[in-house]
């Protein structure tokens, strides 16, 4: 909140300003303000000239999460003509899989694995993925990858509240911890899940007694 009101008070200044903008769109975003986050996103890419992918991008991530996969599609397919990072191509095979075009969606995850190890959401959809098709070996690898890179993020927050200074404002100190916390959790949950799914996904992999 603190971030969005020193958004407000440079664009009050400088309307037009690009870095505020897009500044400001990300912080509406993980604020769950998708209208105002899309909203943004569109006086962005109606100014042209600078972080067009970036915009769509963002308005593409709104719109998801505001159910329109229809735009979604859209957006996200428009950002790919500018970006080519592993947040498009992420959202890009989300976007793919709800829409059931899972051939496209193993594409775009597929692409981004080949970026990096450390993108949970690909191995995890990668392991649905495989599961779906029924290529269970592949589906545990998967999914078993997805847990390993969760317990990495786990590790990774505890290490981050740990460095925190220790000068640290006492409010800013506990609001840190407390989104650190969260994070971890959440990944913690993840690397669960992705574990559950696994051993859900082993017994597929020789045939029982008959």
């Amino acid at each position: 909140v603190a971030a969005l009101a020193l958004y407000d008070e440079a664009l009050a200044h400088k309307p037009e300003q690009r870095d505020a903008l897009l500044g400001r769109v990300v912080t509406l975003s993980y604020l769950g303000r998708y209208d105002e986050a899309i909203a943004g996103a569109t006086r962005l890419l109606d100014l042209g000239t600078w972080y067009l992918g970036d915009a769509y991008y963002w308005r593409a991530w709104n719109r998801y999460y505001s159910k329109d996969l229809g735009g979604a599609e859209t957006d996200i397919a428009s950002a790919k003509r500018l970006l080519q990072n592993v947040d498009v191509l992420t959202l890009s095979g989300v976007v793919a899989y709800d829409q059931k075009r899972r051939s496209d969606a193993r594409r775009e995850f597929a692409a981004v694995q080949k970026m990096t190890r450390d993108s949970c959401m690909a191995w995890w959809y990668m392991g649905l993925i495989e599961g779906d098709d029924r290529a269970w070996a592949e589906s545990v690898r998967q999914f078993n990858g997805a847990a390993s890179c969760y317990d990495r993020i786990v590790t990774e927050l505890s290490a981050e509240i740990e460095a925190l200074p220790a000068d640290l404002d006492p409010a800013e100190r506990e609001r840190q911890t407390g989104d650190l916390e969260r994070r971890s959790r959440d990944a913690a949950r993840q690397a669960e899940r992705s574990r559950y799914n696994a051993g859900q996904a082993g017994p597929n992999l020789s045939p029982g007694p008959r």
